[in-house]
């Protein structure tokens, strides 16, 4: 996919794909697509705009299960941050350990980068229509509970006391 050029709104930028897209290199793919992040604060702060957001589905399962080369979200987050935005991770799909390895997409080659916010619906109802948002300091504290991959029952009555806990 080419870049986007910036619209009134937003700016869409490249798949991290380093199978189908322009930058197929594992060692230098990261930062080559986070670039294009980079790119588009850079043009936001020079145009004296605000970046609000960047939003992301941390394993992109909607197109064939892409995963972002391994220190993509640490450049592309860190060019977020410094222009003053946040960082949504999109888990409503892929989140509540459908991973395997971890209970969050975005924990798949990932420097340790926490999401300021969380949204997460499919797994997270078990089969019921149930979505939830969570932000950083909640997050944190339900990373904390979900030191494991767990059934999205236990995840369920994890979050429920986390709620319980933390109001």
């Amino acid at each position: 996919m080419i870049p986007s050029k910036p619209r009134e709104n937003f700016w869409r930028v490249p798949c991290p794909d380093v199978y189908r897209g322009p930058h197929k290199d594992p060692n230098t793919a990261g930062k080559l697509y986070a670039n294009y992040v980079k790119e588009a604060c850079d043009t936001y702060k020079a145009r004296g705009e605000a970046v609000a957001a960047f939003i992301m589905e941390s394993g992109m399962s909607v197109a064939g299960v892409v995963l972002p080369p391994e220190d993509y979200l640490k450049y592309a987050v860190k060019s977020v941050w410094e222009a003053g935005g946040v960082f949504i991770a999109d888990e409503v799909q892929t989140g509540v350990g459908r991973f395997g390895t971890s209970s969050w997409a975005f924990q798949q080659s990932n420097d340790g980068v926490i999401p300021d916010i969380i949204t997460m619906g499919k797994p997270f109802g078990n089969g019921m229509p149930l979505a939830a948002v969570l932000q950083l300091e909640v997050s944190q504290k339900l990373m904390k509970l979900l030191d494991q991959n767990i059934s999205t029952l236990s995840v369920v009555t994890r979050f429920v006391l986390l709620l319980d806990l933390l109001y």
